[in-house]
């Protein structure tokens, strides 16, 4: 999860702290996502699992697009 928020910070151009006051819902459901992505990888004991799980959810914000 650590990985996106240096990314976001840049692109929103806000400090670490401004950044959390704005996203803080956001900062939550990605975790909450990485802890399902963690799950997968423990059950399946593979990578692949949670990789496709992740490229699906991706794929699908931009599937109802009108």
């Amino acid at each position: 999860m650590l990985m996106h928020i240096p990314f976001q910070i840049g692109y929103a151009k806000m400090g670490l702290f401004a950044y959390i006051q704005v996203n803080y819902i956001t900062l939550m459901f990605t975790f909450i996502w990485h802890v399902v992505f963690d799950f997968l990888y423990r059950k399946y004991n593979t990578i692949y699992a949670s990789t496709i799980f992740h490229g699906l959810m991706d794929w699908a914000n931009y599937l109802f697009i009108v």
